[in-house]
Formats: structure tokens, sequence, C-alpha cells
């Protein structure tokens, strides 16, 4: 397998409380009625949890987060993530690949249990209303959403895009809605793929002027893909971003793993699998499982480095010359790294 080597930390496990909401009391005779027959069905609900295979929605061209490996076999972080949260809850699981786009749906309509999906899943006032997610703080944060251009291509800045030209990203996504609002302000048209990887390769065969992708997805590709000639734009579109979101500043994203509405005892569960996998002193599970698949920019050498910079021009040797890490100069760890 190859390994996959990223800039800096873009995935940030933490570690955090989350607390639960209590349900409004309503005084009403019927109210109260219907909210005792509604507790009682989510109570049948979640013992059902304890015994069954639970189904896993998830991805399976989504790399370096699942993805089918040369034999065939999903892997990537989010198969490793669910199976250690898995043996660590005493949960049965079963993987069911689907498209990005179908696995909301699918929790709704109770074909799958849980829904997992590395970058894509993201935390908005919409999805909300639809499932409810594991703690914002416990599962992943990632880079924002980027622009990938060929190298040789004519687009230097997003700025530039206009009327005729072609800008294609993942459907369901926030990055299929970054596109819409760039197609309103530019005049560009949009074409919707329902994986990253046919995002990609629509831009490499030269369909398409931009492919926006996330910055995270993007670079575990290229650096696996070193023919594919692409390169991001240094320029971020983080503001197109945090519009589409209604979010500004510091705030990053937030992806969370999905459960039907009202399956508490299955989301205390995933929570707290995903705690005892972020805990330092017991194995560091989750940091094992994603340092098999991606190796952060201390453990580069210099040739990956440079490979690095060529893929995303916005990191510089001046950038790292003052960074440091663990009392060492990042510059200098990198270039002793062999």
């Amino acid at each position: 397998m190859k390994r996959i080597f990223l800039l800096t930390i873009a995935l940030l496990f933490v570690l955090a409380g989350c607390s639960a909401e209590l349900a409004e009391q309503n005084s009403n005779k019927e109210s109260s009625e219907t909210e005792t027959t509604s507790q009682n069905q989510n109570e049948n609900k979640n013992k059902e949890n304890i015994d069954e295979v639970l189904i896993v929605g998830i991805e399976k061209a989504n790399q370096p987060f699942a993805y089918l490996n040369e034999d065939s076999e999903l892997v990537g972080i989010d198969v490793d993530f669910m199976k250690a949260i898995a043996d660590n809850q005493g949960l049965s699981i079963e993987f069911k690949p689907l498209l990005f786009r179908d696995l909301i749906p699918s929790l709704q309509a109770g074909e799958i249990d849980i829904a997992i999906s590395g970058t894509s899943l993201t935390v908005t006032d919409e999805t909300k209303e639809q499932v409810d997610f594991t703690a914002e703080d416990v599962y992943l944060t990632t880079m924002n959403i980027r622009a990938m251009v060929q190298e040789e291509g004519s687009i230097k800045n997003i700025e530039e895009l206009k009327e005729g030209d072609v800008i294609v990203a993942k459907q369901g996504s926030i990055a299929a809605d970054v596109a819409l609002l760039l197609s309103e302000r530019f005049g560009a048209q949009v074409r919707l793929y329902d994986t990253e990887e046919e995002v990609i390769l629509d831009i490499k065969n030269g369909n398409a002027h931009v492919s926006l992708v996330n910055g995270f997805a993007a670079q575990a590709i290229l650096f696996d893909n070193t023919d594919y000639e692409l390169r991001l734009l240094p320029d971020s579109t983080s503001e197109y971003t945090d519009e589409i979101l209604g979010i500004g500043g510091m705030t990053i994203p937030t992806q969370s793993i999905a459960v039907e509405k009202g399956n508490t005892q299955l989301l205390d569960q995933l929570n707290e699998g995903l705690r005892q996998g972020n805990e330092k002193g017991k194995g560091d599970i989750f940091y094992q499982i994603s340092n098999k698949y991606v190796v952060a920019i201390q453990n580069m050498t210099p040739e990956e480095w440079e490979l690095l910079k060529k893929i995303d021009p916005s990191n510089t040797d001046e950038q790292i010359k003052d960074v440091f890490y663990n009392g060492e100069n990042l510059y200098d760890r990198i270039h002793s790294n062999k």
C-alpha cells in the first residue's frame, strides 16, 4: 500500500465533552401522549442496537478515507475507525458502499444505521435537520475546499473564471454548492459527478477548467498519482465556502458520523468510541490508524516536500523555516529525513 503525504496535521482529532439536550415538556394532554409514543419508539429502536448487525453506509471512492485497494478490498481511515469504534463498543458492523449523495437518504429510509464519509459529510443547519450527528469535536475537521487546475492551465486565480469555463465538483457536497455560487458570480458552467475521483479525472483529461475538491482528498490522490500533472491554485476558496455555510473568521467546517434521528443510544456509543480512540495513553488508536494512511509534513523526505510544493504552491520553504516541531526547526527536520 502506498502511503500518502500531506501538509501539517490536516486531521484534527480532539477530545471534548458533549451535552445532551432535554426534551421540552408540553402540558397539553394530546401533545404529551404523542411525545410518550415517540419516546417509546425511540427506546425500542435503541434496544435493537445491542445485538443486531449495524449497516455502515460508506463511500468506496473517497481516498484516503474509504477506497478499494489493489485487491479490491475496502480500506481507508474511515473503515479502520469504524472497526475500532465497533470493537471498543462491542458492536457488530457491516459496510455498505454507497454514493455520497445517497448516504443521508439511506439513513432516513432506514436502509443503513450509520453514515460516514471522511471530508464530505459536513455538519450544517440543513443536515442537522435530517439526521443526528456525533459531537462535532470528536471526529475531524479538514482543510477548506480547494480549486484544482492542470499544471499548464491558463487559470491562475479562481476569480479568473469566466463564461464558457467549466467547473466540476462532487454531487451533494459543499464543493458542489461552492461551484454553483462561483457559476453565479463568474458565469462558468457546472458539471457534477458522483465521486471525487471522477471529478479529478475529468480535469486531468482536459474536460474542465477547474475542479473543486477538498484539499485533503486532493493532495492524497495527487501524491498517489504523480503522472496526473495537476496542481492546486495557491488561493483558497474559503470565502465562498464560508458564504455557503454562513460562517467566517477562524471557523472550520466540521465533519461527523451520522445516525438516524432519535437513535440516541447508538449516537452515545459512537461518541464514546470516538473519545476512547482519541484518548492519549491508551494506545492512541486513531493516531495509529491515521498514520497508516497519512504521513505529516514533519516526517517527509526532501523529495516528498518538493512534490508537495509542486502540487500545492501555497507551501514554500519560507513558510516552514520559522516553524518548530518538538523543538526542532521544521525545515531542518525535513531535510535531515532520509
